[in-house]
């Protein structure tokens, strides 16, 4: 059942707690007051009543409270854990969060399967909800956009062949335990090769340390031993599927899905790796990591890290430093194919297409500035790619231009910002889905925080 705060808080009951305290150990600091008032707006629980109101059933954690414990886990970049330990030590966050004094903070998986449930939409249509609750306030009109990309990495460490076979016999190993207590006999006669593998990769470790010209071949030759372990691992798994789907209850049947999802990726990482090994090493949509199948290996053409691996996501802000919208992309589409997107989202969310625009190269596409004059754009700064004509050389000094030029130079810090204090340096949470809502999180939270300097 939806609920959008405890009974006490709507009931403004007060507890014996609160009513033996003073009222300034209650008071709110300024910058979470100010956050408080702006998401007393009621358009902000619209999404959530939409979706899930529903009258029957356990009551869930309100959604007031939701919000603000969510606001304040990417404000600090606390864990799930911590950001429960720390809201039951202080009154003060307790209050913020709408949460009663003698209660205690929703457990931390409660807040991860919330995150789960309600999704990438969810957070998406609360930024929209802000950014029209600034509008109205005219604190921001929506008459400059300027768009960049990067990339938000997945939590996985570096994707080497032998190191994905190891997760492979190692995530089947870990299922089967689980399932081992559901159904004992489903697992009977199963050997994972997790000890086996182990040898193996430490082989592989071995060989590279001696830095000699034969590594290669002999490293070449350990991780075909691997690719036949993590078959047996993927052919003992079949066998734990088959006798677990004979068992009809809801355990073995969500268990018995997880195993498969599990073998299907495994086997698609082994027909990758006999690829490799057979020398083609240009692989389209390359899994890199058993537990996050859909992340995908990306070239930024960065000098600290050749290749990245996660999500490309595309930030793009208006005036004052606002994000206004945002998109995470699997893989590695170009840049200039992704603008004219951008300019859609933002009419959608103003009303009307931004007076400027204003990217680096990357989105300099031959068509892309008259797609932009054509739906209304009165200027763009865009650089051109390539040999530039005399005209063009002209345009690009002229004053307007450079000005968006340099206005366009403070996205790169901006992402520097968000990468380091809001969370989207690297995602904690797995797949698409996951990772879009950790994006979400983390530049809603940075809006509020910069809306509360224009309140």
């Amino acid at each position: 059942m939806l609920r959008l705060d405890y009974p006490e808080i709507a009931a403004n009951q007060v507890s014996i707690i609160e009513s033996l305290l003073p009222p300034e150990i209650l008071k709110l600091p300024a910058d979470l007051e100010k956050v408080d008032q702006i998401l007393k707006d009621e358009s902000f629980e619209e999404p959530f009543i939409e979706r899930f109101n529903v009258t029957i059933g356990r009551g869930s954690v309100p959604i007031r409270p939701y919000i603000r414990l969510m606001v304040l886990k990417y404000s600090t970049v606390w864990g799930y854990e911590t950001l429960e330990s720390k809201v039951n030590d202080s009154l003060i966050l307790k209050k913020f969060c709408r949460i009663p004094l003698d209660k205690c903070a929703p457990d931390s998986t409660t807040l991860i399967k919330l995150n789960q449930k309600y999704g990438e939409d969810v957070i998406k249509e609360l930024n929209q909800k802000l950014m029209k609750h600034l509008t109205q306030r005219k604190i921001i009109r929506g008459r400059k956009l300027r768009v960049d990309t990067t990339v938000v990495e997945s939590n996985t460490h570096y994707p080497s062949d032998a190191n994905l076979l190891k997760d492979c016999v190692d995530a089947v190993a870990k299922t089967v335990k689980k399932i081992k207590c559901v159904s004992k006999e489903a697992t009977n006669g199963f050997r994972s090769g997790a000890r086996k593998v182990k040898q193996q990769l430490l082989k592989v470790v071995k060989v590279l340390n001696r830095r000699t010209g034969k590594s290669q071949q002999e490293v070449k030759a350990i991780v075909d031993e691997m690719v036949q372990t993590a078959k047996e691992s993927h052919k003992a798994g079949r066998k734990v599927l088959d006798k677990l789907g004979k068992k009809d209850t809801e355990e073995s049947r969500r268990l018995s899905k997880r195993l498969s999802d599990t073998l299907d990726t495994v086997a698609a990482i082994i027909k990758q790796t006999e690829e490799v090994q057979s020398g083609n090493t240009h692989i389209k949509d390359r899994i890199v990591s058993i537990h996050d199948k859909e992340a995908r290996p990306i070239k930024k053409g960065k000098l600290r890290a050749k290749v990245e691996f996660g999500y490309k996501a595309q930030i793009e802000e208006c005036e004052k430093g606002f994000v206004s919208n945002y998109e995470v992309y699997k893989g590695n589409p170009a840049d200039d194919s992704l603008l004219m997107d951008a300019v859609g989202r933002h009419e959608e969310t103003f009303g009307h297409v931004p007076d400027a625009v204003t990217a680096d190269r990357g989105y300099g596409a031959k068509d892309n500035e008259s797609k932009l004059k054509d739906a209304g754009v009165k200027k763009v700064a865009i650089p051109a790619k390539g040999k530039k004509s005399k005209a063009r050389s002209e345009l690009e000094k002229s004053r307007w231009f450079r000005s968006l030029v340099r206005w366009r130079a403070g996205s790169e810090a901006k992402i520097s910002l968000l990468k380091r204090k809001y969370g989207l340096d690297r995602s904690l949470s797995r797949g698409h889905s996951g990772t879009s809502t950790w994006v979400g999180w983390g530049i809603l939270t940075y809006n509020l925080l910069n809306a509360v300097r224009y309140t």
